[in-house]
């Protein structure tokens, strides 16, 4: 009332009937007409923030329909986290009604729903007033949480922890001082008489202490024991899912936390995955926790064997539970499996388990309960025993490859089993290991893989099983040796042809394509194997080939088309330009025909990725003959890797967009609880694009030198493309090809190009957080520097790199330190040891990576070069120390060993930071450490 009060002796009549207007526009948000509902959000957006947020307030304060409060809550919040910041900086004042009034509301609101919305309005507010300095600029809600949270009012209580789980950092720089009332009011509250309060609080402890350091948690820890009992009582009851949810971010995020109740927590998983009284979804949330406390902390899951033992019987017990479907081995449409079903869940878990342990731990307890599945009399069972094997592969790889003559055994008699589901895993696990022991898998088991994956491919009688056979033919050839796959050539080709005939014939009659879809992938990875022996076969596949490529042209046949565009190509390129060329006028119209067809593709249309790469190919095939086609493919390839994502940044707690699975966004958590979103419709084609563009650059060379600048001003703001891996990667490596291309040929672009990359290049090589694409970057560098020569940089890009070599150096040392301490701290196995050794050759490789900055630093500048090195010379030196790694003194010697053959003028002066070293390194141990010695 005395908001209303206000609102009208403030905002005049107009206000009112905006009000009524505006209640108007939020039912029509609710409506289930796309139209109205998309026209009612554009109005609203329409609409002033700061009259929108009295809007809200309104609305949220005197509606009498709680749906609409609901959405009016949800709109605000967006509006905060939108519009909050700008708001804060330039319109402070604008903020203040939701200060004070939604922090009234909630002590009104009564439907629990809205209620918790208006929660977390409040936490996102909240966060607008934590600083930089973590100071929180509006006491009223700390002090508002703390009445609340001792309140005798239940639903209170319930909102200072939802406010607390959805924004932890509340407390800001007074969190020390609060830490005793935190832990006060989390053990009263987990203790409470009300379930929905206990239930709020062990969702608000897990948001809290994925916010703390490491060494606040102690603090805290005594209350996992309440929280596993009010979990447990939830999991009996099957009460709301968020709160083993949250528990999992938890588990995720701050896994050392339980430790001192690992095994309790697993106890209670083991038994609620194994209860039948428990629904589908309760039981996998269950065995998410599980999974998740595998891969952030395996070597304590390691420990308990019996646990594991037992898990591993339940999921595949979970992976048996599979339904009869007459229909299946007919299928021509495949759709995706359901994932939220027991055996696809459990067989995902099974990778991911293996993945996280290793097959020491896992493997005895799947080959304790495998060889009897595989006889089993029900066909689910033989089924999920060889899914079991596909799943474990990866992860057991190093503990199954001994015995992989034994798994091979077992798994060829089922390729002909009864049941075709039964022979279509086989086919899956056979392509499975192919992947999982490239080459070593072929050269062994050839003899026996191969004529059996021909006889499985003759038998059409169950065309998804004969597709996956392709696919698993695909597989094995891949990684093939040339000289394995060669004696099968005449049987493999031989069969191939029979099925492309049969199913082509099939394709014009009755539109099944799905045999011949894997057919041509197959017959596409055997040329790329065999590469110049396919060209006996060539005139024998190409016509029909061509046939589909010309004729496939409806919706349904989209795949098929690009399918066969890939074939064409890498069949191509196997057997060489010179027979290529015999009908490249003819191949070359018609890709081009498809070209120009491809402004009319839909932007999820599979054949726009296969048209690229297929375009690559022949450029790599014709080389500077492809010169000619350039002005047909740079259009649609430019405008596929300048696609630009939907971004947006929502609060956690809005599952609309996430749960859609149409919808196309991928999520991921942000720090204090913020999900950001990325639409990745269109980034996998715009990441083939740029490979395009980097092979085009890479074949062409001085060819592609009219498209230089055009590629430059594009893959420049890329190196810091965060939303993929591969664009970035991609944007790195094109940058000294670009160069490459002008660099005979004009010199003023070549200039102009390289003050467009260079400022953007050192920053991106700062920021880059993944340590392979920071390598490529590296090199990317190196090599331009080598192009531009000295003076390259201006003197604070110079200080810059300087600065990151620095920086890169310390980061490598305190990376190491940590190892150190963790193996004082935790109790490291040898599978943890082996994952550290992994993660240390990636940043050895790094190391490497600086030591060839210097070279080409060195090589480039000479002697000019000095007063830069002279602030690395520290560094440099403490690397060659005895007590270092061998990959530290290997590198700092080459560097030593630039610094004397390309300033050897004034090597001496330095030649107490490194002559002794190298005279005694020329006797180490380490034969790259003597190689680099006995160099300098």
């Amino acid at each position: 009332k005395t908001f209303t009060t206000f609102f009208k002796k403030t905002y005049s009549s107009s206000m009112e009937q905006l009000y009524e207007e505006f209640s108007q526009l939020l039912t029509n948000v609710l409506s289930e007409d796309n139209n109205l509902r998309q026209s009612a959000e554009s109005k609203i957006n329409s609409i002033q923030p700061t009259t929108q947020i009295l809007l809200h307030l309104n609305t949220i304060s005197t509606n009498m329909v709680p749906e609409i409060r609901q959405m009016s809550c949800v709109l605000l919040r967006q509006l905060i986290v939108s519009q909050g910041d700008k708001l804060a900086q330039e319109q402070p004042e604008a903020l203040e009604p939701c200060k004070i009034q939604l922090l009234q509301v909630l002590q009104i609101e009564t439907e629990p729903v809205v209620r918790r919305k208006v929660c977390d309005a409040v936490a996102e507010l909240a966060r607008l007033f934590i600083d930089e300095a973590e100071v929180n600029h509006w006491p009223e809600v700390l002090q508002f949480l703390y009445q609340s949270s001792t309140s005798q009012v239940a639903t209170l209580r319930e909102n200072a922890l939802q406010i607390i789980k959805v924004f932890p950092s509340v407390f800001g720089d007074k969190l020390k001082l609060y830490t005793g009332v935190a832990r006060q009011l989390f053990w009263q509250t987990l203790n409470d008489t009300e379930a929905q309060v206990q239930q709020a609080s062990v969702m608000a402890v897990c948001s809290f202490v994925e916010n703390l350091s490491h060494d606040t948690w102690k603090q805290f820890q005594e209350l996992l024991p309440a929280m596993l009992l009010i979990i447990e009582r939830a999991i009996v009851t099957q009460d709301d899912a968020s709160l083993l949810k949250s528990f999992i971010e938890m588990c995720e995020t701050a896994s050392l936390f339980i430790k001192p109740h690992f095994s309790g927590v697993l106890e209670l998983m083991s038994k609620s995955i194994s209860s039948s009284e428990l629904s589908d979804g309760s039981r996998q949330l269950a065995l998410e926790v599980v999974i998740t406390l595998s891969e952030a902390t395996p070597s304590l899951m390691r420990k308990h064997s019996k646990v594991l033992e037992r898990l591993v019987q339940l999921l595949l017990q979970m992976m048996v539970e599979i339904e009869e479907d007459e229909e299946w081995a007919s299928q021509d449409d495949i759709e995706d499996e359901d994932s939220t079903s027991n055996a696809v869940v459990a067989e995902t878990s099974l990778d991911r388990l293996a993945c996280a342990l290793g097959g020491r731990s896992l493997l005895p307890h799947i080959l304790s309960n495998v060889p009897q599945m595989l006889t089993h009399q029900s066909w689910q069972y033989r089924q999920a025993a060889l899914n079991v094997l596909a799943a474990t592969a990866e992860g057991c790889s190093k503990h199954m490859l001994p015995m992989l003559d034994e798994v091979v055994t077992c798994v060829l008699p089922l390729l002909t089993d009864t049941h075709p589901r039964v022979r279509y895993s086989a086919c899956n696990c056979i392509g499975q290991l192919s992947s999982d022991f490239p080459e070593k898998f072929q050269s062994s088991h050839h003899a026996r893989v191969v004529p059996a994956l021909v006889l499985v491919l003759q038998d059409s009688s169950q065309p998804r099983v004969q597709a996956h056979c392709a696919a698993a033919l695909t597989l094995f050839c891949e990684d093939c040796p040339q000289e394995v796959l060669a004696p099968y050539l005449v049987p493999i080709v031989k069969i191939l042809s029979s099925v492309m005939a049969a199913k082509l014939q099939e394709l014009v009659a009755h539109q099944r394509k799905i045999v011949l879809e894997s057919v041509l992938t197959a017959l596409a990875a055997v040329a790329e194997s065999v590469e110049k022996l396919f060209m006996p076969y060539y005139d024998q596949f190409m016509p029909s080939l061509k046939f589909i490529v010309q004729n496939a042209k409806s919706k349904d046949l989209r795949l098929l088309r690009g399918k066969a565009i890939e074939c064409i190509s890498l069949v191509g390129l196997a057997v060489g330009k010179e027979k290529f060329m015999e009908d490249a006028s003819e191949i070359m119209a018609i890709l081009l025909k498809a070209q120009t067809e491809q402004d009319e593709f839909e932007p999820d249309d599979p054949q726009i990725a296969y048209m690229m790469s297929s375009w690559a190919r022949m450029c790599k095939i014709l080389q500077q003959d492809f010169v000619k086609f350039l002005p047909v493919v740079m259009n649609p390839l430019m405008k596929a890797a300048s696609h630009s994502p939907e971004l947006a940044i929502i609060p956690s707690t809005e599952e609309a967009l996430e749960n859609d699975e149409d919808s196309g966004w991928e999520f991921i958590t942000l720090s204090d609880k913020q999900k950001f979103g990325i639409k990745t419709a269109g980034l996998e084609e715009k990441a083939t694009a740029c490979q395009m563009l980097v092979i085009y650059a890479r074949d062409l060379k001085e060819g592609f030198s009219p498209y230089a600048e055009q590629v430059c001003k594009l893959m420049v703001p890329h190196l810091k493309f965060l939303f993929h891996e591969m664009v970035r990667a991609c944007a790195a490596e094109s940058l000294p090809l670009l160069l490459e291309s002008v660099r005979d040929s004009d010199l003023a672009l070549l200039n102009r190009m390289w003050d467009m990359m260079r400022i953007h290049l050192l920053e991106a090589v700062n920021i880059e957080p993944d340590e392979g694409i920071h390598a490529m970057m590296l090199e990317s560098l190196c090599k331009c520097v080598d192009i531009m020569g000295i003076n390259c940089f201006t003197t604070d890009q110079y200080q810059s790199l300087v600065t990151h070599l620095q920086d890169t150096m310390r980061t490598y040392v305190e990376k190491t330190k940590e190892r150190i301490n963790k193996r004082n701290e935790e109790d490291i196995d040898e599978e943890t040891e082996d994952s550290w050794l992994e993660d240390s050759d990636s940043e050895e490789n790094i190391l490497s990576k600086v030591s060839d900055i210097m070279h080409s630093l060195f090589s480039t500048h000479g002697s000019s070069l000095l007063p830069f090195f002279n602030q690395l010379l520290p560094s440099f030196s403490a690397m060659l120390g005895p007590d270092r790694p061998k990959c530290e003194r290997q590198w700092a010697i080459c560097i030593f060993d630039d610094l004397v053959e390309f300033a050897s003028e004034e090597c001496h002066l330095y030649k107490d930071s490194f002559l002794s070293h190298i005279q005694t390194y020329v006797n180490d141990p380490e034969p790259e450490v003597r190689q680099a010695a006995a160099y300098g």
